[in-house]
């Protein structure tokens, strides 16, 4: 046996030490016949099955052992220049000895070396013997020398230069392969490449990025350079398992440690409209993910400040003009939201961005907040609402067929930020009427899609008397057009609307005895109407309606047309049979009160129509004016204060009926809830309209409890229950 141990320890040196490989059965061998392959096989197969197994695996360990630490030897011999060749040279010719030896010994591997295993003698094969001996006695010794070259070939590549890469490419594929065999399959790569990789790395890039800090464009661009050249690296040299892992290095490394330089800067670059560098800076914080929110929240920031800065710049006789206060508005949006798309690829965190910078603008913008002349409870609701009725009149000069529908969508733009959606309502319902009553609408098609934009925001229960009052005046038209065909020819144009009650935000203030001429005229449509609608009540409303009169006064040969209000009309009708009258005898005839008769008059003596001699009014008979269509019916004017209080307390109705309604609709679904719970319940589902106000939601359950709508529970005054 000694004899044939002897043979295996000379044949295992031969194979290691032949430098002339060829095929044999597949594998690249030394040069040795079938024959003696056999001969050697069958003395392994002898000694194994004798009992000598032990003996021949410490004369493999030895061998194998002296073999790797010759190898050593010669490369701690060699140059820098030659060392990456050498080595590779050696790994390549050792490799196929393994390759052969692993074959030479199968026996012993299936067989003597898997029965030590099974008895917990912990065997290696014979392959895994020669790559833990490789491993130990050479790339352990000589790592710390190689990876010196192969970081220095790396830094190089970085610089702009380049070398022979293939040494270094081999090298790090050995140490990936070298595990092969073991659970973890690349300890050695990442204990010698990877991670002292990442190490040399941090203090390389750390170095000349510290050089850098004075001028962050070049910084940054540096950064976004050395991302890409690392990522180039690592899946041409690298295992395909580290582009993760370099990925968040790199991206910690060269991102995160300047992150507060770069975000810094981020706004710079939007001010100075640098699209180049602040996309640069997007797509590097975007790889480190956690610093995106922070990039996003400073452009929110930024965008709040620019359109404030903007809104300063309006001057004081236009700061209360909607049409310049939404102009500055929207062009902000505009210009933030292509950049959005443009440039950040419509990423949801800086539409959401936008979107939270508009809802403090549109609500909290400075303007708002120092003028005194906006409504407190609406902010900039009302605003918004007085720009979109003068978007959609008839006198807006701006917009033609073509425009119109981008004026619409602009204003449906800054609609969804409003937060008081029922201040909002409240105002454009008032417009909405009197555009469709006074026929100063743009197009009814404008108003339609306006409307249906706030519909596909707030959803049918928003627009529903929006639409119901188009409905009336297409109803009315046809009317209308019913009546005068049954009606006699009249020398006076009548033309009634028809009005659904409850739709319109009108009321009638005062009623008014009309002169003959025209009760004969309301009395004819009223009969008219009855005849085909049964059970139904019309109120006409003399305090908004108008019309136009024939003015002649006797001292002059012009004529003249008036465009006065009804209460005006009956006023001067007064005066067709009768040179002058005083204030109670005006009152007597058209029965309307004094107070509303004075306004009138006021109105009346300023535009020079009447003349006032101590309590009596007198027709001015030498009236004069340049135009023969006049305009009288000016609005009376109303204490600003009073009217936004009266809107006010219509606000505060409307809204603790919504929560009213909100809160009995929870209760029956719930059956029984805790107080804030349903308080947290009220506010989600009603953000849309408006936001609640706590105190106002706890008074509305409280008024619910007194009227039994609910009740608390016994023992519990923080809990309620429905009552049915």
């Amino acid at each position: 046996m000694d004899g044939q141990l002897s043979k295996i320890e000379t044949i295992i040196y031969t194979i290691f030490n032949d430098q002339t490989k060829q095929m044999c059965g597949g594998h690249v061998a030394p040069q040795i016949t079938m024959k003696e392959y056999n001969e050697y096989y069958t003395m392994i197969f002898t000694i194994c099955r004798s009992k000598g197994g032990n003996k021949l695996y410490d004369i493999i360990m030895n061998s194998i052992d002296n073999i790797t630490k010759n190898i050593y030897k010669n490369l701690s011999l060699a140059t820098e220049s030659t060392i990456m060749n050498i080595f590779c040279k050696y790994w390549n010719d050792y490799q196929l000895s393994t390759k052969f030896i692993n074959c030479l010994f199968n026996y012993m591997n299936e067989n003597y070396i898997k029965n030590m295993k099974i008895t917990s003698i912990n065997y290696m094969s014979i392959y895994q013997l020669c790559m833990s001996f490789f491993k130990n006695n050479i790339i352990v010794q000589i790592n710390d020398r190689i990876i010196d070259i192969i970081f220095n070939s790396f830094d190089k590549i970085k610089s702009g230069e380049s070398g022979d890469m293939i040494g270094i490419y081999e090298y790090i594929k050995c140490t990936q392969s070298i595990d092969t065999i073991q659970l973890d399959s690349l300890s050695t790569y990442r204990t010698f490449i990877e991670t002292p990789y990442i190490v040399h790395s941090k203090q390389y890039y750390n170095r000349i990025c510290n050089q850098l800090l004075t001028d962050t464009t070049s910084l940054i661009q540096y950064i976004a350079k050395m991302i890409n050249i690392e990522s180039d690296i690592t899946i041409k040299y690298f295992h395909s398992s580290s582009n993760g892992i370099f990925n968040l290095a790199f991206n910690n490394i060269l991102i995160g440690t300047y992150v507060d330089t770069i975000i810094n800067d981020f706004i710079k670059y939007v001010i100075n409209d640098d699209s180049l560098n602040y996309n640069i800076i997007y797509t590097l914080i975007n790889r480190l993910g956690s610093g995106s929110d922070r990039i996003s929240t400073a452009l929110e920031k930024y965008i709040i400040t620019s359109c404030n800065n903007n809104l300063k710049q309006i001057s004081e006789e236009e700061i209360n003009k909607p049409n310049v206060y939404f102009k500055n508005i929207i062009a902000t949006y505009h210009y933030f939201d292509n950049i959005i798309k443009k440039n950040f690829n419509s990423d949801m965190r800086f539409i959401k961005s936008l979107a939270s910078a508009f809802t403090n603008i549109v609500n909290e913008n400075i303007i708002i907040s120092n003028n005194p002349k906006i409504a407190p409870s609406g902010k900039g609701a009302e605003f918004i609402a007085k720009y979109t009725d003068i978007v959609l009149k008839k006198s807006n000069t701006e917009h033609d067929n073509d425009t119109i529908d981008t004026a619409i969508n602009d204003i449906a733009t800054v609609f969804k930020y409003i937060k008081d959606k029922d201040i909002f309502q409240k105002f454009y319902h008032k417009f909405l009427a009197s555009r469709l009553i006074y026929n100063s609408s743009f197009s009814e098609d404008a108003e339609k899609s306006m409307i249906v934009c706030f519909k596909n925001e707030c959803g049918t229960e928003f627009i529903i008397k929006f639409q119901r009052m188009i409905d009336d005046m297409n109803v009315s038209k046809n009317l209308l057009g019913q009546f005068k065909a049954i009606s006699e020819s009249s020398k006076i144009n009548f033309n009634p609307y028809v009005l659904t009650s409850g739709s319109w935000p009108f009321k009638q203030t005062f009623n008014i005895n009309l002169p003959d001429v025209l009760n004969k005229l309301t009395d004819n449509f009223i009969t008219f109407y009855n005849a085909t609608h049964q059970n139904r009540k019309l109120t006409w409303l003399h305090n908004i309606s108008k019309g136009e009169l024939v003015f002649k006064p006797k001292g002059v040969n012009t004529k003249y047309i008036l465009s006065a209000s009804t209460i005006q009309i009956a006023i001067l009708y007064c005066f067709n049979d009768m040179t002058n009258m005083n204030l109670q005898s005006i009152k007597d005839i058209i029965g309307v009160d004094e107070t509303i008769i004075k306004a009138n008059m006021d109105i009346l003596v300023k535009s020079k129509i009447m003349k006032q001699k101590d309590d009596d009014y007198i027709i001015n008979d030498k009236y004069n004016n340049k135009k023969t269509h006049v305009k009288i019916d000016v609005a009376i004017k109303i204490d600003n204060d009073k009217e936004q209080e009266s809107t006010k307390r219509e606000i505060d109705a409307d809204r603790k009926f919504i929560i009213d309604a909100c809160i009995v609709r929870i209760m029956k679904t719930r059956k029984d809830m805790d107080h804030m719970p349903l308080v947290d319940e009220v506010i989600t589902q009603l953000n849309n309209k408006f936001k609640p106000d706590i105190k106002m939601i706890k008074a509305c359950i409280e008024s619910l409890i007194d009227r039994e709508y609910m009740k608390r529970v016994q023992d519990s005054r923080n809990k309620y229950q429905y009552v049915a």
